[in-house]
């Protein structure tokens, strides 16, 4: 795992969504990890759906979102005018995945805006 200790290094909380393990339906488990979430990120990796329905519960509520990804086909047309991280899953990769994901939590933490407003661009 590489975006929790990112986090904490950058004295951020980091709550995985896979490890909310609380009675209840799952949706209010998704629902509770992101509503007081700042920033989201998300592994678009492999088109997961569960992934996409979560990213889209993010931007409804209005935040920041980082999605991520091994490869560039598996970031949706509707998205991909976002900007996002690609990474390649070995040694060097990581290391530089850790680095532009520290920068982007960095300058968003920075900042007081929870809108991504880029993702607006294509729309106006």
């Amino acid at each position: 795992d590489h975006i929790k200790p990112t986090c904490e290094s950058l004295n951020l909380k980091c709550i995985r969504s896979d490890d909310l393990f609380v009675t209840g339906t799952v949706m209010t488990d998704v629902w509770s990890g992101i509503l007081p979430a700042r920033m989201v990120v998300a592994d678009c990796t492999g088109k997961n759906p569960n992934v996409f329905y979560e990213l889209g519960i993010a931007h409804t509520l209005g935040k920041y979102t980082i999605p991520i990804t091994q490869s560039d086909d598996d970031i949706p047309f509707d998205i991909r005018h976002m900007r996002y991280i690609k990474y390649d899953y070995t040694p060097r990769g990581m290391k530089e995945f850790e680095r532009v994901l520290g920068y982007f939590l960095t300058e968003q933490a920075k900042s007081d805006r929870q809108l991504d407003s880029r993702y607006f661009d294509s729309a106006s």
